[in-house]
């Protein structure tokens, strides 16, 4: 449901002061033409219930600081789980409140801290990590109009824009880099180990939306955690989904169909190329893709797709299409829906 959230504090000079007194800072930026400070990072261990947990706190010059936070991560030590209402959202700030209470003897209320980023998630667990690298395989084949595409080492597809992204990722090796070691220490090699089993085979889906996008999607020029609803966060799941398969027919078809129809709307010659180019651009054989991504420009690849758009042709299915050649469309029943599963407190299994 919610991962990320930053939020924007007012405060008064005692207050700030009593931040840099009480933490540590991280880094500092200046103006190199004034050498007036832009702003400072810090960050401070705040003793939860649970955990104790880093959190950045960012200083500018003006009467305000930012603080960002991982909403899962103070609750469960972990992001492999994920929020399924959102009364545990509400938890998770007010814990977070009376700790920085704690921290720095007075602090504003969580009921005035604006937000100014919200990472808004949901995850699926395939029966294999071989599926989840699969069907993240699939996702780094589609393109959004205005988000830049965007793939880090095969294990994160990221569609980036100004305000909005969108992400698909594999959870076992963001875990294993980014928190395997730290709960080794906090709380053993075992409790590691096993949500390292946990997370194999686990796709998370993540939109980070910055403060222009989460005005135009709550309609409101200032939000407040109290703004937010189940509803609303369900809202942004489906409507973040469903773009990123609105300009793909979502029907899934074998090559005999997908050859005749695309004789039935080309001549012969430009049929045939679109098919080659097809059955290229869907497969799994990594070496035959990189000859098409080097031999195609970007204009030729678009123009190709459309092509193929405009004659209706769907996804690939294994249907007489080896299976070692194509990409395997994750969970087409679920992605023909275009619906987003209500999240659990543990990854949401769809692959049986």
């Amino acid at each position: 449901m919610i991962d990320t959230v930053r939020f924007k504090v007012n405060l008064s000079k005692f207050q700030i002061q009593k931040i840099k007194e009480y933490s540590q800072k991280v880094i500092s930026k200046k103006d190199i033409t004034n050498d007036k400070l832009l702003f400072e990072i810090h960050t401070a261990e705040i003793s939860l219930p649970s955990f104790n947990r880093r959190i950045n706190i960012v200083l500018g010059h003006n009467d305000f600081v930012f603080i960002e936070y991982s909403v899962p991560k103070s609750l469960y030590n972990n992001n492999i789980f994920i929020l399924s209402d959102i009364t545990q959202f509400y938890e998770s700030i007010y814990q977070l409140w009376f700790s920085l209470l704690d921290t720095f003897d007075d602090f504003p209320h969580c009921d005035t801290w604006e937000i100014f980023r919200l990472d808004v998630c949901t995850a699926w667990k395939f029966d294999s990590q071989l599926k989840a690298e699969k069907s993240l395989l699939f996702f780094s084949m589609l393109n959004i109009p205005r988000k830049k595409l965007l793939n880090y080492d095969g294990q994160t597809v990221m569609y980036k824009g100004s305000t909005e992204s969108m992400k698909f990722y594999l959870k076992r090796p963001e875990y294993r880099k980014n928190d395997y070691n730290s709960i080794c220490k906090s709380e053993g090699e075992a409790k590691a180990n096993s949500l390292l089993f946990l997370s194999s085979g686990v796709l998370r889906f993540e939109i980070t939306l910055r403060i222009k996008a989460l005005r135009k999607n709550l309609k409101k020029d200032t939000i407040y955690a109290r703004d937010l609803t189940n509803k609303k966060i369900y809202k942004i799941q489906y409507r973040y989904f469903k773009k990123i398969f609105s300009y793909i027919n979502l029907s899934t078809m074998n090559k005999d169909e997908i050859l005749s129809r695309l004789l039935e709307t080309y001549k012969k010659q430009k049929a045939l190329r679109l098919y080659n180019f097809y059955l290229t651009f869907w497969s799994n054989n990594h070496y035959k893709r990189s000859i098409l991504v080097d031999s195609y420009s970007r204009q030729q690849i678009y123009m190709n797709k459309k092509a193929l758009r405009t004659a209706k042709i769907g996804l690939p299915t294994s249907n007489n299409i080896e299976e070692d050649e194509t990409i395997t469309v994750p969970a087409m029943e679920f992605i023909q829906q275009i619906t987003i599963n209500s999240p659990l407190s543990t990854p949401l299994k769809i692959y049986a």
